[in-house]
């Protein structure tokens, strides 16, 4: 028995953002997550926090296009 259903209508409000490494060759891959601007900028920035700090990388986040 079914008791609710979720899909992405109930969520208008999120928006795909990707995280990822600038550093080419570099093996930490990329990381996604919807949500609101700034609830996945700040889950991105703590996911790759430590690649961040142990190695030095650049990562940016983008809104995904889709």
């Amino acid at each position: 028995m079914i008791v609710a259903e979720i899909t992405s209508k109930d969520f208008p409000e999120a928006t795909r953002f990707v995280g990822r490494c600038t550093e080419p060759g570099c093996s930490e891959l990329p990381h996604a997550m919807f949500d609101t601007r700034p609830g996945a900028i700040a889950w991105l920035r703590g996911w790759f926090k430590q690649h961040v700090m142990d190695t030095g990388h650049r990562v940016v986040i983008e809104e995904d296009e889709r």
